[in-house]
């Protein structure tokens, strides 16, 4: 078992999830059900999955929910993509966040392998 609160990639993810959270709060109401739900839900799965994989006892356990951490990342943005072109919050900071997903991801996919060494 991992402490989850040493890891970078865990410290960026809960960052993210703040930095959504903040933004969707300028989505309409009418979408507090909707959209800002369904994104700030993808934001929260991304460090919840990282830091339930570094519990688990196994490295392909572990691995499998950095590969569901990576699915979230990619909802996440596309949701996101969505509230963009709907003109929800304010476009530099969709533009941020969206960057900060790549980040985010790019640490995802390099912790991957060296957890678990063999998967993809």
């Amino acid at each position: 078992m991992r402490d989850y609160h040493n890891l970078d990639v865990w410290k960026r993810a809960h960052n993210l999830v703040v930095s959504v959270y903040r933004h969707t709060t300028a989505y309409p109401p009418q979408e507090h059900f909707a959209l800002t739900g369904q994104t700030r839900r993808a934001a929260v799965s991304i460090p919840a999955n990282i830091a339930e994989g570094a519990g688990k006892a196994t490295r392909p356990d572990y691995a499998n929910f950095l590969s569901i951490a990576s699915g979230s990342l990619n909802e996440l943005e596309c949701l996101l993509e969505i509230g963009q072109d709907l003109g929800f919050g304010e476009a530099s900071t969709t533009a941020a966040l969206l960057a900060e997903i790549g980040e985010v991801r790019a640490m995802v996919t390099a912790l991957r392998p060296k957890v678990n060494p063999g998967s993809r």
